[in-house]
């Protein structure tokens, strides 16, 4: 495979995992209970 080529790929499977661990970090906000396990969900003063 040209270098180029492998390059291009690189670049791609980084940002495929760039993207999963943004999805998985959504989740985890949308699925928290507000039990303290994930961030405030009420407006912050100011």
């Amino acid at each position: 495979m040209p270098p180029q080529a492998r390059e291009e790929f690189g670049t791609i499977a980084a940002m495929a995992r760039e993207s999963l661990t943004e999805m998985r970090r959504l989740l985890g906000v949308l699925r928290s209970d507000g039990a303290g396990n994930g961030p405030e969900r009420m407006p912050q003063p100011g």
